[in-house]
C-alpha cells in the first residue's frame, strides 16, 4: 500500500477537522498548543462523557457494578518531552527537556483526543534526578494538559496520592531477545515471578509495541533489531503455544495490551505514530481514574490497524510495513465453571 506523501492536503474523512498537512506541521514540538481550541472542540470521541480530572477518584472497588461502562479506547505508553537527557557530569545532575521524546503532554494528549482516545498515560524515562523532574516539571505540564483536554482522562507513572493499587504493564517484552524464544533483558521467570508475587498489579505485557513506524523511516517495527516482531507483535504473544498461550495455560489473568510508545512521528523522521493513531488499547470502564486503571486489570482488548486479515498466524519477512498487516487480538474471557 503506498502512503500519500504529506503534502497532499486531504482530509481524512468527511467529519475530519485536521487534514494530513496539519499533522505534519502539528508534529514539530509545541504546535500543537496554537491549534488547541479547534481541534479539541471539533474532534469525535470513541466514548464521550465528561472526564473528571481527579487523581483521587474512586468507584469504591465494585467493578460489578456497570453503570455507565463503555468501551474506552487508551494508550499507556506514551512519552513526552520530559524523557530528556541528564547530565551526570555536574552535580546535582543537569536535566535537558525533550532530548528522547520531543512533544509536550498537551501535544499528545490533543493528538489522543483526535485520534480517538479518552484515556493516556504518560511514562517517560527515568534518570538520577527522575522524581524532581516529574514532580517539579511533569506534573505541572500534566495538570495543564487536563485543563485544555478536558475530555481525555491523564495519567502520569509514578504519581502519589492515587487510592488505587498501581499496575505494571512490561513495555516492549521481547526487543531485547536475539533470537526466538532466546530472551534477554525481561524472561518468563520475571513475569510469573512478579504475577506470583502481586496478580493484581504486574498483570500483563505489551502485546504489540510501540514504534510501528520505523520501517517508514528504515527502521524496524517496534525497534527490534535483533530478533524481528510478527506481523508487528513480540514474540511474546505472536506464538501459538509460546509464552502468552503458557501464562494462561497456568490459570494466570495476564493480558496483552498495544500501544505507540510515541517519541517522535514519523513524519519529522521518527519511528511513530500518534497516540491512538494506529493502534488503541479499549477498556470496559467509566471515564474515572479508578475505574479504568481497573479495567486494565479485568476487561480489556487491543486493535492494530492494518489491511490484511487472511492469515493464521503472522510471519517476519524482514520487509514489514505497518499498512500491511492487522492483527486483532482479544484478551480471553475467564469463566467459572461450577
Amino acid at each position: 500500500m503506498t502512503v500519500p506523501p504529506p503534502c497532499r492536503c486531504r482530509r481524512r474523512s468527511e467529519g475530519s477537522a485536521i487534514s494530513r498537512c496539519q499533522l505534519v506541521r502539528y508534529a514539530g514540538v509545541g504546535a500543537t498548543l496554537v491549534a488547541a481550541s479547534p481541534l479539541v472542540a471539533a474532534s469525535p470521541l470513541v466514548a464521550t462523557g465528561p472526564a473528571l480530572a481527579h487523581d483521587h477518584d474512586d468507584n469504591d472497588g465494585r467493578r460489578g457494578d456497570s453503570r455507565n461502562r463503555v468501551w474506552r479506547a487508551g494508550d499507556h505508553h506514551i512519552h513526552s518531552e520530559s524523557s530528556g537527557d541528564f547530565d551526570a557530569s555536574v552535580n546535582p545532575p543537569r536535566f535537558s527537556k525533550g532530548a528522547d521524546a520531543v512533544y509536550p503532554i498537551v501535544t499528545n494528549a490533543i493528538m489522543a483526543k483526535h485520534f480517538g482516545l479518552t484515556w493516556a498515560m504518560c511514562t517517560d524515562h527515568g534518570g538520577p534526578t527522575h522524581s524532581k523532574v516529574n514532580l517539579e516539571q511533569a506534573y505541572p505540564d500534566l495538570l495543564r494538559s487536563r485543563i485544555l483536554v478536558p475530555d481525555v482522562i491523564e495519567f502520569l507513572t509514578a504519581a502519589k496520592g492515587m487510592g488505587h493499587k498501581p499496575l505494571v504493564i512490561a513495555h516492549h517484552a521481547a526487543r531485547s531477545a536475539t533470537g526466538l524464544g532466546v530472551y534477554g533483558q525481561d524472561t518468563p521467570r520475571e513475569f510469573r515471578n512478579g504475577n506470583n508475587l502481586a496478580p493484581e498489579i504486574y498483570v500483563g505485557f505489551e502485546g504489540a509495541p510501540g514504534h510501528q513506524a520505523g520501517p517508514l523511516n528504515g527502521g524496524a517495527r517496534g525497534g527490534y533489531g535483533n530478533h524481528p516482531t510478527y506481523g508487528g507483535y513480540d514474540q511474546m504473544t505472536a506464538r501459538v503455544g509460546g509464552l502468552w498461550d503458557s501464562l494462561l495455560g497456568e490459570g494466570r489473568r495476564w493480558w496483552i495490551t498495544v500501544t505507540s510508545d510515541s517519541h517522535v512521528h514519523w513524519t519529522r523522521g521518527g519511528s511513530d505514530f500518534w497516540p491512538g493513531e494506529y493502534s488503541k488499547t479499549y477498556v470496559l470502564a467509566r471515564q474515572d481514574y479508578g475505574d479504568i486503571m481497573d479495567g486494565l486489570r479485568t476487561d480489556l482488548y487491543a486493535r492494530v490497524r492494518g489491511t490484511s486479515t487472511d492469515e493464521a498466524e503472522p510471519t517476519a519477512d524482514g520487509l514489514e510495513s505497518p499498512w500491511e498487516d492487522l492483527w486483532f487480538y482479544s484478551n480471553p474471557v475467564f469463566v467459572q465453571v461450577r
